[in-house]
């Protein structure tokens, strides 16, 4: 009985050996393809390695390989049977790794041998919309040469177009534009491509997207336009160029503010001078009955009310 306990015994051990061996085998894979030591992925695999292998989340060899740029090692592990639309627990596949990175060259081998281009990850990014929030336009370029959809929304409602704007990516807004990109989509609180790059004050976008028809007084959900967007913030070129552009200096959102409104309530001091300078009027009252000045001392900005009290800026 203890000779049969004790050959159960080392058994178990054995089997417990091999499968730490196979482990070590599986990481060493991972950190090879990441690498990109082609001879070692080659050997590793050769020696009974998993052409799956993965690290805790799902993330496989391929996809560390794809990320990274690595396109000998990339091809050979589809050579041996990579499932090229394995996923991490978050929803991300090789193609996906490839394009946010930037990886063109691995981009174009995984569409190639099959990838799939379109679906979401858990948190609602495309394969697209991945390549373009990183401002990759090469890469943008071949996906929607493939067939990406450029109206593909992700789960908050944003479209490729309204990433590139809000990013100030030039070439990747002109590459969604020629695409059919809606121009003037809006998401789910009625703000538009303008708007995000009025926002963040990315002129040259804001003028491409003026040319391919972008409305300039289209309002959001608050009423507010793109003008009023770029006030908020302080982005006075970019409001220049909406008002030289046609931009009402004088529509209002919901709460009666204008632009000027915005801008002194900020106090974005250079935003209110050019305002002021092209006719704001300081005088208007929102809702509640007050005006511009009465938000500038409120928030204590002297150099605002000053200006507001010389009218002309």
């Amino acid at each position: 009985m203890k000779t049969q306990l004790l050959l159960l015994v080392l058994i178990l051990l054995s089997g417990g050996a091999v499968f730490q061996a196979e482990a070590s085998q599986d990481s060493r894979l991972i950190d090879a393809a990441e690498a990109g030591e082609v001879a070692e992925v080659r050997k590793l695999l050769s020696d009974g390695a998993s052409v799956n292998a993965h690290s805790p989340i799902g993330k496989t060899a391929l996809m560390f390989a794809a990320q990274e740029g690595h396109l000998e090692v990339v091809e050979l592990l589809l050579d041996n049977g990579a499932y090229i639309e394995a996923e991490t627990s978050n929803g991300c596949k090789a193609l996906y790794c490839a394009a946010g990175a930037g990886q063109l060259e691995v981009v174009k081998l995984l569409l190639q041998r099959g990838a799939n281009f379109s679906g979401q990850t858990r948190a609602g990014w495309s394969v697209l919309s991945n390549a373009v929030r990183e401002g990759h336009s090469e890469v943008t370029k071949i996906l929607l040469a493939a067939g990406a959809d450029p109206e593909a929304v992700d789960k908050e409602g944003n479209t490729p177009l309204m990433l590139a704007a809000g990013n100030g990516t030039v070439e990747v807004t002109a590459l969604l534009i020629k695409a059919g990109a809606v121009v003037n989509r809006s998401g789910p609180y009625d703000e538009t491509a303008l708007m995000k790059a009025a926002y963040a004050g990315h002129v040259a976008v804001i003028r491409l997207l003026l040319k391919a028809g972008a409305q300039i007084n289209t309002r959001d959900l608050d009423g507010a336009t793109a003008l009023l967007w770029a006030a908020e913030r302080g982005m006075t070129e970019s409001v220049a160029t909406l008002l030289e552009q046609g931009a009402d200096i004088e529509i209002s959102n919901d709460e009666g503010w204008t632009a000027l409104f915005e801008a002194a309530n900020k106090g974005h001091v250079e935003t209110v001078r050019l305002l002021l300078r092209q006719g704001a009027l300081p005088t208007a009252v929102d809702s509640s009955g007050a005006s511009p000045i009465d938000y500038a001392r409120s928030n204590e900005y002297q150099q605002i009310v000053d200006l507001l009290e010389g009218g002309s800026g």
